[in-house]
C-alpha cells in the first residue's frame, strides 16, 4: 500500500493526548481489527510513511513495533511490514461490559448482585424531595440546565467539604449525574494513553470501562488497597499524595473490612435462604463469596473459577 492512500484512510489520527506512537499504533490497530487492512496487505517502509505523515522515522518504528508484539504485523528483513492473520474482531451486538449488557438485556430470574443500592429510597430522601416541590414550583427563569451543576447544590456541597476541615468555594466543584459520568471525565482529564491507574479490584467494572476508553493500564491492588506503598514506589506516584493518603489507610481499611463482613454473612443468609442448594462458604475478609453450584455452566457467569473435583462448578461473586 502506498503511503499517501494510508494516511488518507488513517484520517485524524494524531487528535488525541498520548505519545504520537501510541496513537498511530492505535489507529492502525483500529483498521487491521476492522478489516479496513487485510491480511497480508503490505504496510509502507517506515522512512516514505514517516514523510508522508510528516513525522520522525522514530515514530512510525515504535508504532509498528508495538503492533509487532501485539501480533497484528508480522515483520521481515527483505520482505517488509505485513498485516498479519488477524481475524477481524466481530462488533459486539449490544456491549461487551457484562454489568451493562445484564442492564440493557436483563434476564428473568437473574439475581443481579452488580448493583450496590438500597431497596427502597431512604427515609430522608422522601422528606427531601417532599420539602423542596413547593419551592421548584416557584421557580421561573431558570430551566435547570447548567454545565457546572446547580449553584445552590455547589454551595452545599462546598460547605461540607469545608465543615470537613477541607476549604472549598462552590467554584472549585463540578457536579455530575452520576458516579460513571465522573469517572469518565476524570479519566479523559488525568490519564494519557498507556499510563498506569492503580485500581482496587475487584471494583466497579465501570471504572474498568472507563480506563479502557482512554487506553490505560489498570494496576490492580487487592481489597482494601494492601500493598498501596509499594505499588507508589514502583510506579512513581507523586510523594505529596503517598504522604496525604498513607496515614488514613489503617482506619480506612478497618472500617471497610467490617463493612463487607457484615454484607459478606448478609449474602450467605440470603443465598441460603433462597438457593439452599448453592454451597456458599464463609470467606475470610468479606470481599469475595465462594459458591459451589449444583449444576449449570460456571464459564457463563462473570468470574469463572473453574470446575470442582466433583461436577458442578465454582464461582466467585464479587
Amino acid at each position: 500500500m502506498e503511503p499517501d492512500e494510508l494516511v488518507e484512510r488513517l484520517g485524524r489520527w494524531s487528535a488525541g493526548r498520548g505519545p504520537l506512537y501510541v496513537l498511530l499504533a492505535a489507529r492502525l490497530r483500529r483498521l487491521i481489527d476492522d478489516g479496513e487492512l487485510p491480511s497480508d496487505t503490505r504496510l509502507p517502509p517506515e522512512r516514505a510513511f514517516a514523510a508522508a505523515l510528516a513525522v520522525g522515522r522514530n515514530t512510525v518504528v515504535a508504532a509498528y513495533e508495538l503492533l509487532r508484539t501485539e501480533g497484528r504485523i508480522v515483520r521481515r528483513q527483505g520482505s517488509g511490514t505485513r498485516v498479519a492473520g488477524f481475524a477481524p474482531s466481530a462488533p459486539p451486538g449490544t456491549t461487551g461490559a457484562p454489568v451493562f449488557l445484564h442492564l440493557l438485556e436483563p434476564r428473568d430470574g437473574v439475581i443481579l448482585l452488580a448493583c450496590a443500592a438500597p431497596d427502597s429510597p431512604l427515609p430522608e430522601l422522601a422528606a427531601a424531595y417532599g420539602g423542596i416541590a413547593p419551592a421548584l414550583a416557584e421557580i421561573s427563569g431558570d430551566i435547570g440546565y447548567h454545565p457546572a451543576g446547580n449553584l445552590g447544590l455547589r454551595r452545599a456541597v462546598a460547605e461540607r467539604y469545608a465543615r470537613r476541615g477541607a476549604s472549598t468555594e462552590p467554584e472549585q466543584i463540578l457536579v455530575t449525574n452520576g458516579g460513571q459520568q465522573a469517572l469518565s471525565l476524570l479519566a479523559r482529564a488525568f490519564v494519557r494513553p498507556g499510563d498506569r491507574v492503580l485500581v482496587e479490584a475487584p471494583t466497579y467494572p465501570g471504572a474498568f470501562e472507563a480506563l479502557r476508553d482512554e487506553a490505560a493500564v489498570p494496576r490492580t491492588l487487592p481489597p482494601g488497597l494492601d500493598g498501596l506503598e509499594a505499588a507508589v514506589r514502583e510506579h512513581r506516584l507523586p510523594a505529596q499524595l503517598a504522604a496525604e493518603l498513607l496515614p488514613h489507610l489503617d482506619t480506612v481499611v478497618r472500617r471497610r473490612a467490617a463493612e463487607r463482613r457484615v454484607r459478606h454473612d448478609h449474602l450467605r443468609a440470603e443465598l441460603a435462604r433462597r438457593l439452599p442448594s448453592w454451597e456458599a462458604q464463609p470467606v475470610r475478609g468479606g470481599q469475595t463469596l465462594r459458591i459451589r453450584l449444583p449444576y449449570g455452566d460456571g464459564a457463563s457467569f462473570r468470574r469463572p473459577a473453574g470446575g470442582g473435583p466433583h461436577g458442578g462448578h465454582d464461582l466467585s461473586l464479587m
